[in-house]
């Protein structure tokens, strides 16, 4: 596996600059639920130098002196002239600009480029793993962020339904516990099992249903004791409010 610090030069050939290349590990979810590595070619720039071959190894070393770079990790001969490539005029760089511009306008981006999905239409995803849609819609560079905005639109649908099934839920929950009860709860036992589960209720979170199990059981406890008439006749009646 490479890992390399080498003088290059930056996009528009006008300075050395300082870049680093490497082999990263990465892992990704298989079908069946396990997970799998494999390397990615990663080559990031650092910044620039000069446009003085020698200053810009000296620039170079400095640097990895004072990043404590091994000698065996700098590549630092800079074998060729800046002269011999020329800064590229302005009606290069615009040309440049253009081409850029074209190839974003005419990419379809719904189409992923890379990732575990690489080649998979986020239209198909949006149905069989919106949760990854939504991942991508936090994209935010590269041609990345491209998909994102597909993905943002896409997804929104599916978030609003979720985010309104949730609501719903909620709702039922504080109905069947009663929101004074809850409020009292988060009140009086802040620090307590039951003030602390009301307390995410009333915030919009769901409790898990062992939660939801034991916060009934205490709550009926304020008609009774623990299998008495009242007790039970409360218990029952959260356990038929709360949603399914």
């Amino acid at each position: 596996m490479k890992n390399y610090y080498y003088i290059s030069t930056g996009d528009l050939n006008g300075f050395y600059t300082l870049r680093h290349t490497f082999t990263e590990t990465c892992y990704s979810r298989t079908e069946n639920g396990g997970v799998e590595s494999f390397p990615v070619e990663r080559d990031w720039y650092i910044r620039n130098l000069s446009t003085d071959r020698e200053e810009a190894i000296e620039k170079a070393s400095a640097w990895a002196d004072e990043n404590n770079i091994p000698a065996n990790r700098r590549l630092f001969r800079a074998e060729f002239d800046l002269a011999e490539i020329k800064r590229r005029s302005a009606e290069e760089i615009e040309a440049s600009r253009e081409r850029e511009a074209e190839r974003i306008r005419t990419t379809d981006w719904s189409i992923l480029p890379f990732g575990k999905y690489a080649g998979k239409s986020l239209r198909d995803l949006v149905t069989t793993d919106p949760e990854y849609v939504s991942f991508v819609a936090t994209w935010n560079s590269g041609d990345g962020q491209y998909c994102a905005k597909v993905a943002a639109e896409l997804i929104a649908p599916y978030l609003a339904s979720k985010n309104a099934e949730k609501s719903s839920r909620i709702d039922k929950i504080i109905a069947a516990f009663g929101r004074n009860i809850l409020e009292r709860f988060s009140d009086d036992q802040p620090h307590q099992f039951a003030g602390s589960v009301s307390r995410e209720i009333l915030k919009g979170n769901i409790p898990s249903d062992r939660a939801i199990n034991i916060l009934s059981d205490i709550t009926a406890k304020l008609t009774g004791r623990r299998n008495s008439k009242a007790y039970n006749a409360r218990y029952q009646e959260i356990i038929d409010a709360l949603p399914a």
